[in-house]
């Protein structure tokens, strides 16, 4: 039985099954480049919390990178961030909001991601590309949620 506001939105795990035919491995067989988005919203350290907003919004994501000493370290902003700041902490940056963002390689286990998230009590990790050591993506525990939905439909 659907609630009436459900909808049957094709997620990253989907379009995967679409673009080769196949579906994609078991969450416990998986690689995280089998899950994560490609590529790196980002934004200014000096962005602010509308200009954030409108990112996210506009991108449809729920979190941005934000570069900070220079490029030479990462931080992560979600929607939950930027919408509580909106109430209580207006005039913040976000080189203000941003947290560590835990890093994994592209070629590290959906497993490991799991247990990643859970001991460092976060919803997104930075894929690190395992050749140029650089960031090239996003892992959410929705990405995940979307392999368990279509792997296991």
């Amino acid at each position: 039985m659907a609630f009436p506001q459900s909808l049957d939105a094709p997620g990253l795990a989907h379009a995967a099954v679409q673009r080769s035919g196949r579906r994609p491995p078991a969450v416990g067989e998986g690689r995280v480049r089998d899950a994560c988005s490609k590529g790196i919203l980002a934004c200014s350290s000096f962005a602010t919390v509308p200009e954030m907003g409108r990112l996210m919004a506009a991108h449809q994501v729920h979190s941005l990178i934000v570069w900070q000493a220079g490029g030479a370290r990462w931080g992560v902003v979600t929607d939950l961030d930027v919408a509580f700041a909106a109430l209580c902490r207006p005039g913040v940056v976000a080189d203000d909001l941003a947290r560590h963002a835990p890093s994994i390689s592209d070629e590290g286990s959906l497993l490991r991601a799991i247990t990643l998230m859970r001991e460092q009590r976060t919803s997104h990790l930075v894929v690190i590309d395992s050749a140029s050591e650089r960031p090239t993506g996003i892992l959410s525990a929705l990405d995940i949620a979307a392999m368990v939905g279509w792997t296991e439909a």
